[in-house]
């Protein structure tokens, strides 16, 4: 009887311990997996974080380059508050890249001075109206640094991605594979600030494109709205095929109200008031180039015609896929109205039209009131830097972050190391408004 017990017993107890060591076995799985997970969503934290700061680095150093041509005091405030709030954003980026194995001690004063020296550059403008060389070969100091940082951190970023540079979870730091390297990213980061001795992301649409869809639709406002069937009429003759062949997407609302169809590939915009082309867009990618830019533009100059657009001008393009952007903007009385865009794609291979909006232009187009001009093109000129060499200027009407627009003179000019930039001085006031900085690329035009 004794003996039966002690086997059950046996039994039983290698039983419960044999589920326990599943269960404690199970533990160590999920907990691993936990900490992989953590482990995981810090490396991606930390990944994030340089990119951020390269991001704010680059920006850092187009405003530096901006400001470098400013010449009075109400611009250069904004470029200092916009530096300000750059340099900030940076700090937060970098503190979550360094602990206390790693000193960042030489990015953080650099962040720290930046701001504080633009804007102070003010107090100088405001008493003697204009910033000294030495100021200005002090920004130019500046502006160096700030790209070797940056450099330096795209460097970091580009071996985070090819494995050289891991992030350690350890240290919660990022370190180069190599086990005789542990302080890598400290390495990278003080060698860079020790020696004190940026990429354009943006397509050129123009000046002030990203302004130009934050209102209603002004251009078909007043006119009429027509049915589906005389929309697909339309949509038809503009894509030169039968109504039966194209397919209805359905109706899309809101400011723009617009008539959706497709045919194969092709998605066609109708606007409901007016019945006027919005968008045409066609995704096949185009083969290789048998014709020019130049010739491109007249091919796209000649479709807007077609489709009813007229008094518009050829501003920028850009190339991309064998397809060469053009970018209208109207013009009327010898002034450029920079809100009222549209932009017109061309195959190279085929030399045919194969994109098409006009959705900046129907939400903004509508008779506008100009102010009297007080300024003349010369008073214009002489506000800008003494850094800069004016290559050419025109009037422009510009649109500004609270809605409303401004007369302008656009100032093309270029400095002595061959950088372009695109200054806006008030043809009302004489104050300047805003200032672009261009860049040239075998795709088209570029702007930071």
């Amino acid at each position: 009887m004794n003996v039966n017990f002690s086997r059950r017993g046996g039994i039983r107890a290698l039983s419960f311990l044999f589920a326990l060591v599943l269960a404690l076995s199970a533990s160590a799985i999920v907990n691993g997996r936990r900490a992989a997970a953590l482990q995981n969503r810090s490396a991606v934290a930390s990944q994030r974080a340089l990119r951020e700061l390269g991001e704010q680095l680059d920006s850092i150093s187009t405003s530096l380059q901006k400001a470098r041509y400013v010449n009075s005091a109400a611009m250069l405030s904004r470029m200092g508050n916009e530096l300000s709030r750059c340099a900030s954003c940076a700090k937060i980026s970098l503190s979550a890249l360094t602990n206390e194995s790693t000193d960042g001690t030489n990015l953080y004063k650099f962040l720290s001075q930046v701001g504080d020296f633009t804007l102070s550059l003010n107090k100088t403008l405001e008493r003697k109206g204009t910033l000294t060389e030495k100021q200005r070969s002090a920004m130019q100091a500046l502006l160096s640094y700030a790209q070797s940082f940056s450099d330096a951190l795209h460097a970091l970023d580009s071996d985070y991605d090819d494995g050289a540079l891991r992030f350690d979870a350890q240290n919660a730091t990022l370190t180069l594979a190599a086990k005789d390297a542990p302080e890598a990213f400290d390495d990278h980061l003080n060698s860079t600030a020790q020696t004190l001795s940026d990429t354009p992301t943006l397509l050129y649409d123009g000046p002030f494109s990203d302004t130009v869809l934050n209102r209603k639709a002004r251009a078909v406002a007043s006119l009429d709205e027509i049915s589906a069937q005389t929309a697909r009429e339309r949509a038809a003759k503009w894509l030169d095929c039968k109504q039966t062949e194209l397919l209805a997407e359905g109706d899309t609302d809101g400011a723009l109200a617009l008539y959706c169809f497709s045919r194969g590939a092709k998605r066609i915009g109708v606007t409901k008031k007016g019945g006027l082309p919005a968008y045409v867009t066609n995704p096949d990618f185009a083969g290789e180039a048998q014709i020019s830019t130049e010739t491109a533009v007249k091919i796209a100059a000649k479709y807007l015609e077609h489709l009813g657009y007229s008094d518009m001008k050829a501003s920028y393009y850009s190339t991309y896929d064998g397809v060469c952007t053009v970018v209208f903007h109207y013009q009327k009385d010898d002034v450029v109205w920079y809100a009222d865009l549209i932009k017109v794609g061309v195959a190279l291979d085929t030399a045919q039209a194969v994109s098409f909006d006009a959705r900046g232009y129907l939400m903004n187009h509508t008779r506008r009131k100009l102010p009297e001009v007080r300024l003349s093109p010369e008073e214009a000129a002489a506000v800008r830097s003494p850094l800069l060499r004016l290559l050419d200027s025109q009037l422009t009407l510009i649109p500004l972050d609270d809605g409303t627009e401004q007369l302008c003179y656009e100032l093309h000019c270029r400095d002595e190391n061959g950088q372009e930039a695109l200054v806006y001085v008030s043809a009302v006031t004489g104050e300047e408004t805003d200032v672009q900085l261009l860049l040239y690329a075998d795709g088209g035009v570029l702007a930071k």
